[in-house]
């Protein structure tokens, strides 16, 4: 299975932020709306789309993984054929934080998410202190 996106929506996938793909139908998805990293929902037929987006307009198939994916999160056999396309496309898969409920992937997504702000943080303490 090649996972497919909404062509509208190919340059923000790939845009460089963090980002969280979810099994869509996870109960509680709520929790992963977190300011500053984007959420992407992946359904049983590989179609990836925003919470509310309509996964029926994605159609065009994604040639490689996008920059930067904290972590996928859901029931593992829900991820199953995004997992499989990820391992034979690109040498690294994210970390599986296997929850039938998305509020109990946040222990384990918390170190992750503190991770990705880091180097962020730095990297804007270094411009202000450039304008300075």
């Amino acid at each position: 299975m090649t996972p497919c996106i909404e062509p509208a929506l190919l340059a923000e996938f790939h845009r460089p932020a963090p980002l969280l793909l979810a099994a869509a139908g996870l109960p509680g998805l709520e929790a992963l709306a977190l300011p500053g990293f984007g959420l992407w929902l992946v359904d049983a037929a590989g179609r990836l789309h925003r919470p509310g987006g309509d996964p029926a307009r994605a159609t065009h198939p994604l040639a490689t993984v996008p920059g930067e994916v904290l972590a996928m999160i859901g029931p593992p056999e829900a991820l199953e054929g995004l997992r499989g396309w990820w391992e034979r496309t690109a040498p690294e898969l994210p970390p599986l934080l296997p929850a039938e409920r998305a509020e109990a992937a946040l222990p384990a997504l918390l170190p992750l998410l503190a991770g990705a702000l880091a180097p962020r943080s730095a990297a804007a303490g270094e411009l202000q202190r450039a304008l300075v």
